[in-house]
């Protein structure tokens, strides 16, 4: 097999991550303790094979106005994201959105769906697509990965109560490699924290 080497915009050339409709459906919306979770499927990309539906959770406080966001990138778990992971950033005045980059794993009922060409991005079968850029960056897990936290910061720029100016993106764990990569290529972020 061949490598093709690319530079970062030639990686990023084919990829606008506001161009398609998100199609946000809420599988669930609840309040507990003056905090309104919601959680959520939107779309990353269409494929050959299908459509990447990112996973996701949202929480704000009760209060009306935009608020700060924190978007956070998880550490794999093989578990469903867990409300207490937000519920102090939501009380210290932010909006939380949490976004599944790992996939599907035994314990999740809800999780991101990557549809058969990009199965490689569910982390359990991702095999050597997380360490080599075979044939070109764009088939790896990293490239994919980053392409669904784009298409995160663009749902929150169409969330009524976020302030889409201010994002911060805290990555956590091995994920956090994500976003660092996204810190680089998408200008829309105030901030990054890597955890």
């Amino acid at each position: 097999m061949e490598y093709k080497f690319m530079t970062p915009l030639q990686v990023w050339e084919n990829f606008n991550p506001t161009s398609e409709d998100l199609s946000v459906d809420v599988v669930r919306s609840q309040e507990i303790d003056g905090i309104v979770y919601e959680k959520i499927y939107f779309t990353v990309k269409k494929t050959e094979k299908g459509i990447c539906r990112a996973y996701a959770l949202t929480a704000k406080p009760k209060k009306k106005g935009k608020l700060p966001v924190m978007l956070i990138i998880p550490p794999f778990s093989g578990k469903e994201i867990d409300e207490s992971l937000v519920s102090d950033v939501v009380k210290d005045g932010y909006v939380a959105v949490v976004v599944d980059l790992e996939g599907e794993t035994s314990q999740k009922n809800r999780y991101t769906f990557y549809p058969d060409d990009l199965d490689f991005c569910n982390k359990e079968r991702a095999g050597e697509h997380i360490l080599y850029a075979k044939p070109s960056a764009r088939d790896t897990t990293w490239f994919n990965w980053t392409c669904v936290i784009r298409r995160a910061i663009t749902l929150i720029s169409e969330l009524e109560y976020a302030d889409d100016s201010k994002i911060i993106l805290v990555g956590i764990d091995e994920v956090s490699l994500v976003a660092w990569q996204t810190a680089g290529i998408d200008g829309r972020l105030s901030a990054m924290v890597s955890v």
